[in-house]
């Protein structure tokens, strides 16, 4: 499964650095969009995988090893990772979906990767925020947050409490 989205992701994003110019994002008809529209789809979908696959090895256990309270900080990474992905889809999909102070109405990467970090954290949206009437795009708002007080909830609160009974013992 790694392999059947971690190849399509590379070439992707070989593709991407070759021929997509940022700029011509706002072209609905250009090819560079559909590389780009694609490239978001299947980064999104491995950054998932990857989140899952990880959750599953920290549930594996019955105790808390090192590695698994690294994965735990690896995981909420690449959760925002693949929100920050998803975000870059759903602006492609959705022109103007996303409004930024000041700023234009496609986020560049390192804005949509604000605006995953602010919400998965529980920060806040900051200076970004859904367009009115940008439903879809307040709908994956809405996921993230609920993925980030699962994970604080969920995750930390079990490799606390099994690494809590492992000094006890």
């Amino acid at each position: 499964m790694a392999w059947s989205l971690g190849a399509p992701v590379l070439l992707l994003t070989i593709a991407e650095a070759i021929w997509v110019d940022p700029m011509d994002l706002t072209l609905v008809d250009s090819p560079t969009v559909w590389i780009t529209l694609i490239s978001n789809i299947f980064h999104a979908i491995f950054y998932f995988y990857t989140a899952i696959s990880l959750l599953r090895y920290m549930f594996a256990d019955a105790w808390v090893s090192r590695d698994e309270l690294f994965a735990t900080g690896a995981t909420f990474t690449v959760l925002v990772w693949a929100y920050a992905y998803t975000y870059g889809a759903v602006q492609i999909v959705f022109p103007g979906s996303f409004s930024v102070a000041g700023g234009d109405s496609q986020l560049s990467w390192f804005e949509l990767l604000f605006l995953s970090t602010t919400t998965l954290t529980g920060t806040g949206l900051g200076d970004i925020a859904p367009q009115a009437g940008a439903n879809f795009a307040r709908a994956v708002i809405m996921l993230q947050m609920l993925t980030g007080m699962n994970y604080v909830a969920l995750v930390i609160a079990r490799l606390l409490g099994l690494t809590l009974i492992k000094f006890r013992r």
